[in-house]
């Protein structure tokens, strides 16, 4: 993570928060990162978030609330950055590790990591065009002398090894296939799209884009000038193969976006976004592309655009962060989400309309007799319900914890108070009941936190005051030179569980 310099009055709210917690201040806010939709249950999806520990939320309820299952409960292996994400017909969720496969149930429980896949990075999961209880994956960095390369996962849920990718040739020394996509051809078979890093026998990386009609047995590559970028496939159009999208992704500038109307032979640019933030296909050929924006989100406030078909000029519908974006084909509906939202998209005006948030997850996966509350714990109490944080989500009632301040004794924190050190009502401490539960909360309306104000610890009234005197201050000092850390604090305290609806103009 960057850690740029941070003005002086960035320095002073850091140094009067540590002062009156005894802390050095909350890890960046979790940010969604991507959503996985149930191929013919339209209740289930699943979110992904990162930062934080990051973690998974399930949702039974077609995305109207979600419940929990963080990190630490999911597997070691679950990485930091996108991590591939499926919902299979049979309601099994997939999620592709640097280090395999971990596999659960669409309800939040029974994760593990999986055997047969073991040594093999998973890098994409991809469904099958027409057929919802095939699924496709594609491997990539073996060790112990591992085959990568396309595998199918059955009806059944076992696994059948397709083409290999890795092995010498005069052209490659070893191929890392890093996104998929599969289309249906004329005749009916199938086309496999990837975008890959190959390295010749020289060690000299290649960026490519490559397909095989022949379920891997054979590829037809063609090599794209990625210098300095990550080379990442969106989507194949599903009613004409021959057409590709793929984005050229960079630290520090923007981010390309190329068609393809000749099977990558060739490519034209087609946008240009701050950061990719997401992108969806559907079976008409509507693709659209999510532009996440700046961390801070002023100067970059993100966007969505929609191409009509893979042929089309974009056009910009709306002026939002996008994070993460999934078409469902069951029934034409468009998902998305913000940093810290999730709603339904107006496909034809990008019209956003949040339905949840991380301040609205009510409960912990209720698996059995599985301590989530416990195991998440410490991941949860030194960030998602601490301080600057989401401690007003309901779920964080089964905390009370002062050292860290983690849940009621957090979201109490949260509010200034005036007067002869008078508590605030939500500082008191949760019955032991509460603590243990993982359902819904019992917080009273009073419990609110009052807009992020950093509030007055019961030891130093007279500090907390300093402090929220100093907000508006350190507000107008952050809006000029709008660091990472900053933008990311500031976006915290201005959270909300109410949900929106967001115009579809800037």
């Amino acid at each position: 993570m960057l850690r740029p310099h941070r003005s002086p009055l960035v320095a002073i709210g850091a140094a009067l928060v540590a002062l009156m917690t005894g802390r050095a201040g909350a890890a960046p806010p979790e940010i969604f990162t991507q959503l996985a939709l149930h191929p013919t249950d339209p209740s289930r999806m699943v979110l992904a978030y990162a930062q934080g520990g990051q973690g998974l939320l399930f949702s039974s309820d077609g995305g109207e609330s979600f419940s929990l299952r963080c990190g630490a409960a999911v597997s070691a292996s679950f990485t930091k950055s996108r991590a591939p994400l499926a919902l299979t017909a049979d309601g099994e969720v997939l999620l592709g590790t640097f280090g395999g496969l971990v596999r659960g149930s669409a309800d939040g429980c029974g994760f593990a990591d999986d055997a047969e896949l073991a040594g093999l990075q998973v890098a994409d999961v991809a469904p099958h065009p027409s057929d919802p209880t095939l699924t496709f994956l594609a491997t990539a960095n073996p060790v112990d002398g591992a085959r990568t390369g396309l595998v199918r996962r059955n009806a059944d849920g076992s696994f059948t090894a397709l083409g290999a990718s890795d092995g010498p040739s005069p052209e490659h020394a070893a191929i890392a296939m890093n996104r998929l996509a599969v289309a249906t051809l004329p005749d009916g078979r199938l086309r496999f799209v990837a975008t890959a890093l190959a390295e010749d026998a020289s060690g000299e990386p290649r960026a490519l884009v490559r397909y095989s009609d022949d379920e891997g047995a054979t590829w037809q590559e063609r090599d794209v000038d990625a210098a300095g970028a990550r080379l990442l496939l969106l989507g194949v159009d599903p009613t004409d193969p021959e057409r590709f999208a793929i984005a050229l992704s960079r630290d520090g500038t923007s981010d390309d976006i190329l068609i393809s109307r000749d099977a990558g032979q060739s490519f034209e640019l087609a946008l240009q976004l701050f950061e990719l933030g997401g992108a969806a296909v559907a079976p008409d050929g509507t693709l659209w592309v999510g532009d996440a924006g700046g961390d801070a989100e002023y100067s970059q406030p993100g966007g969505l655009y929609r191409f009509d078909d893979f042929g089309a000029a974009p056009r910009k519908l709306a002026t939002y962060p996008v994070r993460c974006l999934a078409h469902r084909a069951l029934d034409g509906r468009l998902f998305g989400c913000e940093r810290s939202t999730f709603g339904r998209i107006d496909p034809e005006s990008g019209e956003f309309v949040a339905t949840a948030g991380f301040t609205s997850v009510a409960a912990f996966v209720a698996c059995g007799d599985e301590e989530l509350a416990f195991t998440c714990k410490p991941q949860l109490c030194d960030n998602w319900c601490g301080v600057l944080h989401y401690a007003n989500a309901p779920l964080c009632d089964a905390y009370a914890e002062e050292k860290p301040l983690c849940g009621p004794a957090a979201r109490g924190y949260g509010q200034a108070y005036a007067s002869a050190g008078t508590p605030p009502a939500s500082s008191a401490t949760v019955p032991t009941s509460a603590r243990a539960s993982a359902g819904a909360s019992n917080m009273a309306p009073d419990a609110e936190p009052a807009a992020c104000q950093i509030g007055a610890a019961r030891r130093a009234p007279g500090s907390a005051a300093l402090l929220v005197s100093l907000l508006p201050l350190l507000a107008l000092g952050l809006r000029r030179r709008p660091t990472r850390a900053a933008a990311a604090a500031l976006h915290s305290c201005a959270s909300s569980a109410t949900p929106r609806a967001l115009s579809a103009t800037a």
